[in-house]
Formats: C-alpha cells, sequence, structure tokens
C-alpha cells in the first residue's frame, strides 16, 4: 500500500491512474461510468492501489450517497484518491460573475472531496489568455464588473489598499466611461503620466494660474501705457480689447498647443468632482476592462514587494511604466514581453491565492464545530482534512498556445513557495499540458535543476502520459519505444531538481492499460535508485529487452536472413550452400525447404 503524510503528499513515488471521462468513451458505457464512485470503481478493476477522479459536471458532487459508495471501494479495492476539479475553472480572472461562480466550484468540489476522503484537490491554475496589459497581449476585453484578488468589489479594494489616488490619475478614462462622456485624450494622457491625482490636479491649477497671471501682468501694462499715451481711462470696449491683445501675445509667446491643452486639462480636473465619480463608478460595480484590476493589482504587488510578485517578476521596474513602454517598443524589445509575462503570472498567482484564503462570508467553506459553525478558508479547510492543494498548468484553446496567464513550470513553482513555502500548496507538472503551450517540459525540468537547485520538492505530483503534441491525447505508453526515454528523462531531471516524493498520476484515459503498467513500473525503479541511473546509462531490462527477449528476437532474426535473397539467385536455395547441400545428403531436404534449419 503507498504510504501518504499528514497532510496528503505521498511517501516515495505512489503511481496513480486517472480512468478519464466517461464521455470519452463509448456512447453505451457514458451512464454507467459517469460518477466519481465508478470512476473510482473503473480504477480498482484495473489493479490500481492510487486514482485520481476527474469532475466532468459539478453535479457529481451531489449524487445521493456519494461518501458512502467511496468509502466501500476504497475499503474492499485498497484504494485512495485524489480528486481533479473541473477543468473549466480559472481562479486568475478578474471579473466579478466569474470569479464568484470559479469559487463556488472550488468550495463545492473542494468539500465533496474531503467527504471522499481524498488526499489532495487539483485545479488548473489559468485557462484563459493574458488580459489586454499592453499592445503585445491580450485580445479586445469586454467591460465588465470587477473585483480584487480576495473576491470584494475592485473599488473597495482599491480603497482599503491606499490606491485611489493612484488609480484616479492613471485611469481617468475609466471614470470618463462611468459618467458616459468619451474621454479626452490631453487629460487621460496628462493624469496617466502623473502617479498621484491630487498632485496632477494642483499642478496643472499651478501652470494655468501662471499662464493668467501672466497674461493679467501684459493686460496691466498695456492699460497703464494707454492711459500714458491718450490721458485717460480706456473705456470697457478697449480695457476688453487689450485683454485678448495681452492673451494673444502670450499664447504666441509660449505656443497655442500648450495653452489650450492646459485649459482644457484644468477644466476637466477642476469641474468635476472626480472623488464623487470613483464613488458612483464604485458602487455600480467598478466596471471595466479586465486589464484594469491586473494593473491595479501589480502596482500594489510592486509597491509592497508582495512575496509572489518578488519571486516570480525579475524586474524592479514600475508594472504600469513597463506595460506603457511595451506598447511603445513594441517588437523592439526581447526582454519587455518576458516581463509582462512575468508580471501577468505575479498578479494571476495573487487571485488564485485570494480563492484559497478568503474568509467572506459568501466565499469561505462552512463547517460545524460542536454547536457553532465555523468559516474556513478554502485553504485552511484543505489543511485541516489532510488534502494537499495541486495547481497545474491547464490547456489551451485553439488560438490561445503559449498565451495563457500562469503557464511555465517555474512560474508555478514559485508560486507554491510564495503561498506557503509548499506545505500544503504543490505544483502538478503536466508533460503533454506544456507541451501543448509550446514549452519544452524537458528544458523546463533541467532550468529547474540547474538555475534553482531544490525547487523540485515544490513539486510532488506529475500526469504522464506518452509526450504527443495533442490536446487531450492521454495515449497509451508502449515498451519499448521512444516514449520511454523521452519521459525518464523529463523525470531525471525533477528528481535532481528535488522531487524525490510524488504522485506519478498515468492519465489513461479510455485507451485501456496496455503497456503502460509495465512502463511506469520500469521508470520508477531506475528513478528510484540512489542516484537516479542516468538517461545514457538506462540498462536493456528498462526498454523492455530481457534476456529472454533478446534470444527469441535473435532466433528470429537467424530464422529470417537469407529472406532478402529469395528469388533473387538463379541457382534456387536449396541446391546452393554448404548447409543445404548436407541437408540432401542427409534425406532432410524437405525440412529444409520447410525453412526449419535457416
Amino acid at each position: 500500500m503507498p504510504a501518504f503524510t499528514e497532510e496528503g503528499k505521498p511517501i516515495g513515488y505512489v503511481i496513480g491512474v486517472t480512468p478519464g471521462f466517461a464521455r470519452a468513451g463509448p456512447v453505451e458505457t457514458h451512464i454507467r461510468r459517469m460518477g466519481l464512485a465508478r470512476k473510482l470503481a473503473e480504477a480498482a478493476r484495473y489493479g490500481f492501489e492510487f486514482a485520481m477522479v476527474d469532475f466532468e459536471e459539478l453535479g457529481e458532487a451531489f449524487e445521493p450517497g456519494l461518501a458512502e459508495q467511496i468509502k466501500v471501494i476504497k475499503k474492499a479495492n485498497k484504494i485512495e484518491l485524489g480528486v481533479h476539479l473541473p477543468y473549466w475553472m480559472d481562479l486568475s480572472i478578474a471579473y466579478t460573475y466569474d470569479w464568484r461562480v470559479y469559487q463556488e466550484n472550488l468550495k463545492i468540489g473542494t468539500l465533496a472531496a474531503a467527504n471522499c476522503g481524498a488526499k489532495f484537490i487539483l485545479f488548473h491554475s489559468s485557462s484563459h489568455a493574458r488580459p489586454n496589459v499592453t499592445a503585445m497581449y491580450g485580445r479586445v476585453e469586454r467591460r465588465d464588473r470587477l473585483v480584487g484578488p480576495d473576491g470584494t468589489n475592485l473599488g473597495d479594494w482599491i480603497e482599503k489598499h491606499g490606491l485611489k489616488d493612484w488609480f484616479m490619475a492613471k485611469f481617468i478614462r475609466v471614470l470618463h466611461a462611468a459618467m458616459g462622456a468619451a474621454e479626452d485624450p490631453a487629460v487621460v494622457e496628462y493624469f496617466s503620466s502623473v502617479e498621484s491625482f491630487e498632485e496632477g490636479k494642483k499642478q496643472i491649477i499651478k501652470e494655468y494660474r501662471a499662464i493668467e497671471e501672466r497674461i493679467y501682468d501684459l493686460w496691466k501694462e498695456k492699460m497703464e501705457n494707454f492711459r500714458k499715451q491718450f490721458g485717460r481711462e480706456p473705456t470697457r470696449e478697449i480695457a476688453d480689447l487689450l485683454r485678448r491683445e495681452a492673451e494673444q501675445e502670450v499664447i504666441n509667446a509660449l505656443g497655442e498647443t500648450y495653452v489650450r491643452r492646459v485649459d482644457r486639462i484644468w477644466y476637466f480636473a477642476t469641474h468635476y468632482d472626480w472623488d464623487k465619480i470613483f464613488d458612483y463608478w464604485r458602487r455600480e460595480g467598478s466596471e471595466a476592462e479586465e486589464y484594469v484590476a491586473y494593473l491595479t493589482v501589480a502596482k500594489w504587488m510592486y509597491e509592497h514587494k508582495d512575496p509572489i510578485w518578488e519571486l516570480i517578476v525579475e524586474t524592479k521596474e514600475d508594472p504600469y511604466d513597463l506595460c506603457r513602454k511595451a506598447i511603445l517598443e513594441l517588437g523592439k524589445s526581447a526582454k519587455l514581453p518576458e516581463y509582462v509575462k512575468q508580471i501577468v503570472a505575479a498578479v494571476a498567482g495573487k487571485y488564485i491565492e485570494g480563492h484559497l484564503f478568503t474568509t467572506l462570508e459568501q466565499y469561505a467553506i462552512p463547517e460545524k464545530e460542536g454547536e457553532k459553525t465555523k468559516l474556513h478558508s478554502v485553504y485552511d479547510f484543505c489543511k485541516k482534512h489532510g488534502m494537499m492543494i495541486y495547481i497545474e498548468t491547464a490547456m489551451p484553446e485553439r488560438g490561445a498556445e503559449g498565451e495563457l496567464r500562469l503557464i511555465r513550470a517555474v512560474d508555478h513553482v514559485k508560486l507554491c513557495k510564495a503561498i506557503d513555502g509548499g506545505k500544503h500548496v504543490n505544483y502538478c507538472m503536466d508533460f503533454e499540458h506544456l507541451l501543448v503551450n509550446l514549452i519544452d517540459p524537458i528544458a523546463e525540468a533541467r532550468e529547474l535543476y540547474e538555475k534553482y537547485k531544490g525547487y523540485g520538492k515544490y513539486i510532488s505530483c506529475v500526469h504522464i502520459n506518452a509526450p504527443r503534441p495533442l490536446v487531450g491525447a492521454h495515449a497509451p505508453i508502449e515498451v519499448p519505444s521512444p516514449d520511454l526515454a523521452v519521459l525518464y528523462k523529463w523525470l531525471y531531471y525533477l528528481k535532481l531538481a528535488g522531487m524525490r516524493d510524488a504522485y506519478l498520476i498515468w492519465e489513461m484515459g479510455s485507451y485501456g492499460v496496455e503497456q503502460s503498467a509495465i512502463a511506469f513500473r520500469n521508470l520508477v525503479a531506475e528513478l528510484s535508485k540512489e542516484p537516479p541511473t542516468p538517461p545514457e546509462k538506462l540498462p536493456p531490462e528498462f526498454y523492455g529487452i530481457t534476456r529472454d527477449f533478446e534470444a527469441r528476437t535473435l532466433v528470429a532474426v537467424r530464422r529470417h536472413a537469407f529472406d532478402p535473397l529469395r528469388g533473387l539467385l538463379v541457382l534456387p536455395e536449396k541446391f546452393w550452400g554448404m548447409l543445404s547441400q548436407r541437408a540432401k545428403e542427409h534425406g532432410r531436404l524437405a525440412e529444409w525447404e520447410s525453412e526449419e534449419y535457416r
């Protein structure tokens, strides 16, 4: 029987299987195999001691008698399980509706897993493309209500974290939209260049007053000159004319564009109550595009040196400034795109952390403790029930390959380290999912070993099948085959990086066992050695080439050694060669002709 820590981590390498989706099999078996209990029974029927069962409908959590069924199957078959939460969940989304629905999915799935005595829950980190934080990434986004990482109204989150003044400057365009007005480019450009709305407002008022004072001083001078020249007070009409002359001379001296720009920005800054507009925007649900939330949260993480930010983002530049810079330098820099990817990955990680740790009444998991009901965060609930939390790179939709918010193994591992030091939150590395996201899994494992030695300990689950760059391939592993060498090299570098205890989950799908079980046994046998066998020194037995197999193959080769010459010789085979002549002399030509001695 496999062994586990009290947190739900495996001790050593635990081989498990996932039977996959019921609907992926023949139509006539859909109903018979649907349900978490029947999927677990399917895995037990194949002789495995651990299984990961997948939600393909959230309603599977509400099947009557589910916990009792699972308990009976576990006891009768001596099998344990982990639960893969709905694949459509994306905990990196900042839209209010999506955040709430996915949190509900997370709660329901986690509660069902605990009731079934699962060792872990697993969910995908991000299945949507990056938000449009800069011109180089993201599609056109919908305007919708937004939340902060903890699921509260984004406007409330902004005020709580002291970002209102900064937000009103950088995203005054959003406040224009709240009024139902088109933004003024000059106003938006000006305030986006300052760090504080109040400071920006003071500065523009100062510039406006300086222009007004200059006009007034020049007008006074012209009025005095008129009195000296004509010896009388100018009429109102003349005074107005002199005022316009002074104004035009100042405009000519300073530049008409500059003066008109200052005048327009001053008007917007002083004739609207932007605090009230912000409050209105907040009360209405903080409606904007998703990138607005991402850049706002990025600013807070950057300013407060958030642990997730510090580990993932490898630049000290302000994220807002960097994303604007990326627009201006589109296509020119190779480093900028990487920085932007890291910024998005860090914020996506912050939203995932928010889902795991929120204790707000609407989002937490209620549990009775005596006569009282206590609200637990998902993280604390899993910790209490001895369940690990695994985060996995998702499969992309068509056209979003390599564009997901959180993809790389390195970023996931850093996220796990930042959240809780990897004690209860770990990364599940899926070979196929990385491959279809245009990432080389072996290169990722090697980078962990060479640059982040020891970080492999944050990976305690891997999903394995034949390495095919197809979404949902889940192909079986043949013995012998080159697939074995590829997979072992990947696991070898992961172990060198620190992955010493892990679930090795074979995603069987609907293909059946075939030779995959033998392949897994061979992988674990070499991986468990200390040190593990280097890929170039794997014995023939690893590939299924035993002494018996080699002997049988040699006999077959010898029997058919002369086949390529058949029909090519003028003299028939039975009349040439020493062996054929001896067979003729001993009266065994018939046997020779039947190839018994060839």
